[in-house]
């Protein structure tokens, strides 16, 4: 971090803080007599455990060993347990289950914490059971009940969400699910720290109105906790906090197109699974061997890379690798060139051999990713299908002109023809046609008529998020209504980008755009202020330097957000989609963050997707006459 640069907000962080201080150390000082604690987690607070924290860390604050609440332990009568668990039915039931023998309890005595709201009816469970509630000495609703996997990127891991909230409505399961959605969402806020005003803006949607339900019910929340936080004696408000709710029909085309940046590309053509990625390796015989890696903030190259486009990342990392191995004295050893090298340097250079090692095998990870990548790039003929993608998307071809529709018709036939392309190519392919254009029944009928029955099936699903793929249309493939805007935007970065596939622009762009200026439409999205009197305003942007003004005390007078400002007086930003988020749209949103120093951005979601996971969830949707069966028996 440079002299005089804030430091930047990191939710990932403030959850370690939580764990590791506010858990774990207001325990140690509730209980000072009490050396060690035994920690019992089930599968969630695993994950949530394992993405902040280090065994190390935990260590420290008095936590000799973890356990898994649905395994076989070995019981500690005399020791004192930390269960930090998620306020489930199996959850509970199995805290139960450790103290159904008296006289050999599982621990001694216990400190629960729930990662969220604890329903009146589990409590009621566990004060019944008088061999364990006697052993009780903490109870706490944390309030930390989702997964932080980077910095700003949160999800709750439920791509159930996606078919459960838009084909059964109205359906108890729905409503329990959408609940559940809400009270994790809301748990991000006192993970903020720092909070006072509130802007909830959900898009409004006559067909479904999950985002406003799911924004009705963290603004309860959110009151909960700002009740909470009133005897605190803030000297200054902390910068105000928008959180934009949304459902994925708003844009149901993003999370298909095939995205040409790194991390987007790599997720879609590899087979990435929880961010391990397995790839081919040579070593110096030339043997090739399949190796796996973990794609995350630990690999600087992919950091630094994975945002950018894969042509931009293909030859920057080959000229990084050049220009290492050039510069490089260890690498002339493993040349070697020794001939310029005494005896004390070559000393020095044996000693970072492991670095020098590391630092190869990450160039050599990532070439080979490229090279992987740009392999079934050619195979499936991608530049091809790209550009079809590209004009569906947003109207013009990669020369700024407007692409007539039986012109588009005929491009997307000729594909369906390839015989490169395998049935989920083409389901993919007639989903985003089927957005983009609105096609008369024959031109329909024409383009499917390759597809599977099932595949025809997923397709009519479609409707669910807006998209009514059987509509009849008597115009010959007329163009749907495709917002001028959209084209406009691709115009505009066709002028100023060197890459191809890459002129359309994912519509949260905009929506982040029109937040930051406070100018939502308001016939599209609908807002909550907390408090009421809160006018959604950020404030104005100006530049003032670190050593100016007081970046604490003047803040509430004068509520001028600058890149300056540290993180309390940054306004924070949550963009939250119901349905799933798409690796285009964190990409997005990190580039909105960096052109707005000014503000943090977080991103997150039910679930964060590749393109074939979005297609799975909506082919798990049911059907128009499943969903009408459903309906008699709500």
């Amino acid at each position: 971090m440079q002299p005089n640069q804030p430091k930047k907000f990191s939710l990932r962080e403030n959850v370690r803080l939580r764990l590791l201080k506010d858990m774990l150390s207001g325990l140690k000082q509730s209980f000072p007599n009490v050396p060690n604690f035994l920690m019992v987690v089930d599968t969630m607070t695993t994950r949530i455990i394992s993405s902040c924290s280090k065994m190390i860390e935990l260590l420290e604050e008095g936590v000799v060993a973890i356990e898994r609440l649905d395994l076989v332990r070995k019981p500690f009568p005399n020791m004192h347990a930390i269960y930090f668990v998620s306020p489930t039915e199996e959850s509970v039931d199995n805290i139960i289950k450790d103290f159904d023998n008296a006289k050999n309890p599982q621990y001694g005595n216990i400190h629960l914490f729930f990662t969220n709201r604890v329903d009146n009816h589990l409590v009621e469970k566990l004060s019944k059971k008088k061999t364990l509630i006697d052993r009780v000495l903490t109870f706490k609703e944390i309030n930390l009940d989702f997964l932080c996997p980077e910095e700003n990127i949160f999800h709750f891991d439920m791509p159930e969400a996606l078919p459960i909230v838009f084909s059964r409505q109205g359906d108890p399961q729905e409503r329990q699910l959408e609940e559940r959605i809400a009270y994790k969402l809301a748990t991000v806020v006192p993970t903020l720290f720092d909070y006072d005003k509130f802007q909830i803006i959900y898009n409004k949607n006559a067909h479904n109105g999950v985002a406003e339900r799911v924004a009705r019910i963290v603004e309860e929340r959110i009151e909960r906790f700002r009740e909470l936080r009133k005897s605190d004696d803030d000297d200054e408000p902390p910068a105000p906090v928008k959180i934009i709710i949304l459902d994925r029909s708003f844009d149901p085309l993003t999370p298909i197109l095939h995205d040409y940046y790194y991390r987007s590309l790599v997720y879609d053509l590899l087979d990435v699974k929880n961010d391990i990625v397995e790839y081919p390796s040579e070593d110096n015989t030339g043997k090739v061997t399949m190796k796996k890696a973990i794609l995350n903030e630990s690999d600087d190259l992919w950091m630094k890379y994975k945002y950018k486009h894969i042509a931009e990342s293909m030859t920057k990392i080959s000229e990084e690798f050049n220009q290492f191995v050039q510069n490089n004295k260890t690498a002339a050893i493993q040349r070697g060139d020794t001939s310029d090298l005494d005896l004390k340097t070559m000393g020095e250079i044996v000693k970072k051999m492991p670095m020098y090692k590391e630092l190869m095998a990450k160039y050599t990870l990532h070439m080979s990713l490229i090279e992987s990548c740009l392999k079934v790039f050619t195979q499936r003929d991608l530049k091809e299908l790209g550009e079809i993608e590209q004009c569906l998307a947003t109207g013009i071809d990669n020369t700024g002109q407007a692409v007539k529709n039986p012109k588009l018709i005929a491009m997307i036939a000729q594909r369906m023809a390839h015989g490169k392309m395998d049935d989920k190519e083409k389901l993919r392919l007639m989903m985003i046609a089927s957005i983009s254009l609105d096609l008369n029944e024959k031109d329909r009928k024409s383009l499917i008529q390759s597809l599977p029955d099932n595949d025809k099936a997923t397709l009519n699903k479609l409707f669910w998020l807006g998209i009514d793929p059987t509509k009849v249309s008597s115009s010959k493939g007329k163009a749907s209504d495709k917002s001028a805007q959209i084209s406009a935007n691709a115009k505009n970065k066709l002028k100023n980008i060197s890459f191809d596939l890459c002129r359309y622009t994912p519509p949260l762009e905009g929506i982040a755009k029109s937040v930051a200026d406070n100018k939502i439409d308001k016939e599209q999205f609908g807002t909550i202020n907390i408090p009421k009197t809160y006018d959604g305003s950020i404030g104005q942007r100006s530049k003032i330097t670190a050593g100016s003004a007081s970046l604490r005390k003047g803040a509430s007078k004068n509520t001028n957000w600058n890149e300056n400002m540290d993180e309390r007086n940054q306004p924070k930003f949550i963009f939250f989609v119901i349905g799933g988020l798409s690796y285009a749209e964190i990409r997005v949103l990190h580039e909105f963050e960096n052109s707005n120093a000014y503000l943090n951005v977080i991103s997150g979601s039910t679930a964060i997707v590749k393109p074939q996971d979005f297609i799975d969830g909506i082919s798990q949707m049911l059907t128009q006459s499943e969903y009408d069966q459903l309906k008699q028996k709500i």
